[in-house]
């Protein structure tokens, strides 16, 4: 799809959803001044495929950090992370696209711009590398259209749901659904570990941006199955707190309820967005999963 199309087809999508005032991880995030952006090798062969639609990968940083007590993400000395963004990933019927190769290249400047909603610069270069590059040409449009996708989601009280006792992972899908006008429990992937800590969520769209509902891979744990939230350090979000946020005035991007404000204070964006909060990194234990290997 022409980058200028991809970008349309976001913005109008998120027109669409129009989500309740509800933030579930507004702590703060310090980009690092600079960024140097590592050099990612295939690790596969090139598979270019018509895309069907896309899969957008929240991981839970919480979980993610559980031992883990350094990098920008786990260390707490560029804030405190909820979700953040794994990827933006293409699919195709009965497989996806990956390593399509790009002769136009990740800038630092680029990369530091998607900090707080991916906080690992070789995070970021690898996203565009293996997924990005089978969708657009430029990585600007490709992180573009997934921070259109990132900034149109709300989520619930993640730390008052860690709480519910015999909780489930329709009960965690029901949640996000209710928060996310236009997003249903079936759009709504989950990913337990093996003792039902959840690790990631996915939000399955179709081609034009709209959710969909997720196939049996993507889907994830059953709705019964029992399932637990790691807080960690996480603080609870203050009534206070929370109203102060749903008091500021809303800058819109096309009916989006974004709000212009970057993680360090001043505007990395010309575009007005939402503040882009703090997520999870990618847990290399996911590999050991076949799909998200490879979508990895």
């Amino acid at each position: 799809m022409p980058n200028k199309a991809l970008f349309s087809a976001a913005t109008i999508a998120c027109s669409a959803i129009v989500s309740q005032p509800v933030i579930a991880q507004p702590y703060q995030c310090r980009m690092p001044a600079r960024i140097t952006v590592p050099v990612i090798a295939p690790e596969g062969p090139a598979r270019r495929m018509p895309v069907t639609g896309y899969t957008l990968a929240l991981s839970w940083s919480p979980e993610f950090c559980k031992g883990r007590g350094n990098g920008t993400q786990c260390s707490g000395a560029n804030g405190r992370f909820g979700f953040i963004v794994h990827g933006l990933w293409p699919e195709a019927r009965g497989s996806w696209p990956q390593w399509c190769q790009s002769p136009n290249r990740l800038s630092p400047a680029e990369a530091r711009r998607n900090m707080c909603m991916m906080p690992s610069a070789n995070l970021i270069a690898r996203q565009w590398i293996k997924h990005g590059s089978c969708m657009t040409r430029k990585p600007e449009t490709y992180f573009k259209v997934t921070r259109i996708l990132w900034n149109s989601l709300r989520f619930p009280d993640m730390d008052r749901l860690s709480g519910q006792k015999g909780l489930t992972a329709g009960d965690i899908r029901t949640a996000i659904a209710s928060t996310n006008v236009g997003i249903e429990a079936k759009h709504i992937g989950l990913d337990l570990d093996r003792k039902g800590w959840l690790e990631e969520v996915q939000i399955c769209y179709g081609k034009r941006f709209r959710p969909t509902p997720c196939d049996r891979r993507r889907f994830g744990a059953a709705n019964g199955t029992l399932a637990k939230i790691w807080r960690g350090g996480l603080a609870v979000l203050t009534a206070a707190r929370q109203r102060s946020f749903a008091a500021a005035p809303p800058l819109l991007l096309r009916q989006c309820p974004n709000r212009l404000r970057a993680c360090s204070g001043t505007a990395v964006d010309q575009t007005p967005e939402r503040p882009v909060p703090r997520r999870r990194l990618w847990d290399q234990r996911h590999h050991n999963r076949p799909w998200q290997a490879a979508h990895g």
